[in-house]
């Protein structure tokens, strides 16, 4: 696995818009926050704070591949990754023994955590998300930016845009779309969702 990402992480770092700071090569977490608060002092103090749940263990294989097919043309080194994704799990069992599971095969989602590759393959996957809130307009509509780290998110608005998803589809003002962010957000606090839920994002432009 280790070669693999030392291939594969120059081809994808490229791609990777400038919003994410986890796993990636001269930045990290400081910086994000260090974005964050410039942004704030910039005109955009409402802040909704987002935590996606499960995020490694959620991510649906399909999508991740499709994303990687698109710079990897070689389908042996896709069915290796796939290999990867779907491999089983081994943990000590309650008795002394060794267990084995093959929950990601089953559910046909979730990357390997610990693995070299994961990192990168969680922000390839979360550059849908980056990519589709621009996409939808979202930045303009809500005069809002993005700061993600890792299974973390940010979004920073103009004054009275960050409130609850689906809120303009009711007729009320200032909403986080549903389509890409869907349980309830307040500013300012933690809520955890899930990647599955904004699979139907539009796919990244090429």
């Amino acid at each position: 696995m280790t070669a693999a990402m030392l291939v594969l992480e120059p081809i994808f770092e490229a791609d990777l818009p400038d919003e994410q700071y986890g796993y990636r090569p001269k930045r990290s977490a400081q910086q994000a926050v260090v974005e964050v608060e410039e942004q704030m002092y910039r005109g955009h103090p409402d802040v909704v704070d987002a935590d996606l749940s499960d995020y490694f263990g959620s991510i649906p294989h399909a999508d991740l591949l499709m994303s990687l097919s698109r710079r990897i043309v070689d389908k042996r080194v896709l069915r290796l990754i796939k290999l990867w994704l779907e491999c089983p799990v081994e943990e000590d069992g309650p008795s002394g023994g060794k267990t084995r599971t093959s929950e990601a095969k089953d559910k046909r989602c979730g990357i390997p955590q610990g693995s070299p590759i994961s990192p990168l393959l969680a922000n390839l996957y979360m550059r849908r998300f980056v990519l589709a809130w621009y996409q939808l307009g979202l930045d303009k509509r809500l005069g809002s930016c993005l700061v993600t780290y890792a299974n973390d998110l940010v979004i920073l608005c103009r004054r009275g845009k960050a409130r609850c998803p689906g809120a303009e589809a009711q007729g009320e003002p200032g909403a986080i779309s549903r389509g890409v962010c869907p349980q309830q957000q307040t500013p300012g606090r933690h809520h955890p969702v899930g990647p599955g839920q904004w699979r139907q994002e539009r796919e990244e432009a090429e």
